[in-house]
């Protein structure tokens, strides 16, 4: 398990769990989007991804979750579009996107 941090681009802001971001999809359009799983932060394995990966979901999109590299000894490689705007509550965020993603599991492993 990856136990650096990773940083905003050009902040000496960390990324957390739960954290409320702007992700720029077009030029001048900024999605609001939650943190929802980060390597060594994240409790639990309800998103199947590895150690080396982190994930946003988008807060207006109910399949809008994106996965990206989670490089923290590479520098700086957070993506310029992502924008941190501030710290959210974890438990509550969280536990509903758990859910979902347990559910979408259970409907395709039928």
């Amino acid at each position: 398990m990856i136990n650096k941090k990773l940083y905003y681009n050009g902040t000496d802001i960390d990324v957390r769990l739960g954290d409320k971001i702007l992700y720029k999809v077009w030029y001048f359009v900024n999605k609001p989007a939650t943190v929802v799983y980060v390597p060594a932060q994240s409790k639990s394995d309800w998103l199947d991804i590895g150690d080396d990966q982190w994930a946003i979901k988008i807060d207006d999109e109910d399949d809008g979750y994106l996965v990206m590299g989670y490089f923290p000894d590479i520098g700086e490689i957070m993506p310029k579009k992502i924008t941190f705007v501030s710290r959210g509550e974890v438990s509550k965020e969280i536990k509903k996107m758990e859910e979902k993603w347990r559910t979408i599991d259970e409907k395709s492993n039928k």
